[in-house]
């Protein structure tokens, strides 16, 4: 994966990702790990921070703990660009 979309991509802990698009305010959620299993994929829109109206008709909440780590619709995801030191 291009260094611009690992700074922009987070991953969970069951490789679902979250990745945002460029200048849009928005994210691509992929729920499931796609290499390894079926998975499904939403397009989130900013519906006043920090709610996200996703295609799939939920809505979600962002919160973010630091550069690292990112909450969005109550599932942790850590940065794919972050070195492993980085907490």
């Amino acid at each position: 994966m291009r260094a611009e979309f690992r700074a922009r991509t987070w991953r969970s802990a069951d490789g679902s990702l979250l990745q945002g698009f460029a200048g849009k305010g928005g994210f691509r959620l992929t729920i499931g790990n796609c290499l390894a299993r079926i998975c499904a994929a939403s397009e989130c829109s900013d519906a006043g921070w920090p709610v996200y109206a996703c295609s799939d008709g939920g809505k979600r909440k962002m919160s973010v703990t630091d550069f690292v780590t990112a909450n969005f619709g109550g599932v942790s995801y850590r940065r794919l660009s972050a070195s492993p030191s980085q907490e």
